[in-house]
């Protein structure tokens, strides 16, 4: 491929840009290995990565623009949950992608659920054909809904993929300082599968009704100080297989979104292979 005009867009971006932003990527509790394309999108956006190991530090570090949590496989200890939510009440922002074994991480629930949100039980089966990858009911192609964050995505009539996500829903009670905007929404006719490993893909007893959020984001207004914090319900939200998708410029809109710069972009490479296409059933 040949990324010229990504290179070149970076650096005019980078030379017109007073502050270059942080992003500190959480590890340490078994998260998803940050994508190539992920790592190579930001910072094209001119957007610092840096690590932060919460489990020995005393605080998110105060040059952190974006708390990174990419799907831990462990939970967050007391300590760590408290130093998060601290964070974002004091005007943080943060973006952490789930996986559909999140709802037995007591902690990481907690945080989630501090902004208004829960995690349905399962792994969320489409059987909306205009709403799924081929053949594969839990590759999900998810409503796009109108927001910043989503706009290029909407302009460019993408289809965004969101493989073996769990299903996101507002809390019944809120506090009224939070607001919450679903990003990407799953059908009414989808529903999560609870009882795991999952024997049948046909509804049972105990599965649960969508629709369902695979994208959220929840905004909290307080005394003047606003936080954002953006939960994806897919692993795979930000990974190699899923950048040629919306999912890419979902990625550029929201570090845009969280950084104050609308106008943050992520030009791809362009690829001298051949293109693919696929399709829904519509």
């Amino acid at each position: 491929s040949i990324d010229t005009e990504g290179e070149l867009t970076s650096a005019i971006l980078y030379v017109t840009s007073e502050d270059v932003p942080n992003l500190y990527a959480v590890e340490g509790h078994q998260e998803a290995e940050m994508s190539d394309s992920f790592s190579e999108a930001v910072k094209k956006m001119n957007v610092n990565i840096q690590t932060l190991s919460t489990l020995t530090a005393e605080n998110i570090p105060e040059d952190c623009d974006i708390l990174y949590i990419n799907s831990p496989k462990i939970d967050f200890s007391d300590e760590e949950a408290k130093m998060i939510k601290d964070y974002l009440a004091a005007g943080g922002n943060a973006i952490i992608t789930v996986n559909y074994m999140a709802s037995g991480m007591k902690n990481l629930k907690s945080i989630l659920e501090y902004y208004g949100i829960n995690i349905i039980d399962g792994l969320v089966v489409e059987t909306d054909a205009d709403m799924v990858y081929p053949r594969n009911p839990f590759y999900l192609l998810p409503n796009i809904e109108s927001h910043d964050i989503t706009s290029k995505a909407v302009e460019k009539s993408l289809y965004a993929l969101m493989p073996e996500a769990s299903g996101l829903v507002k809390a019944e009670t809120t506090r009224s300082t939070l607001t919450i905007t679903p990003l990407l929404t799953t059908s009414e006719a989808s529903y999560a599968k609870t009882s795991l490993p999952i024997q049948t893909v046909y509804k049972e007893d105990g599965d649960v009704d969508g629709p369902f959020y695979v994208g959220v984001l929840a905004t909290d207004t307080y005394e003047g100080t606003t936080s954002n914090l953006l939960v994806f319900s897919s692993e795979y939200t930000f990974a190699d297989e899923t950048s040629i998708y919306a999912n890419g410029y979902i990625l550029s809109g929201a570090m845009g979104y969280l950084v104050g710069d609308t106008n943050t972009v992520s030009i791809p490479a362009k690829s001298y292979g051949y293109n693919y296409i696929s399709i829904s059933q519509s």
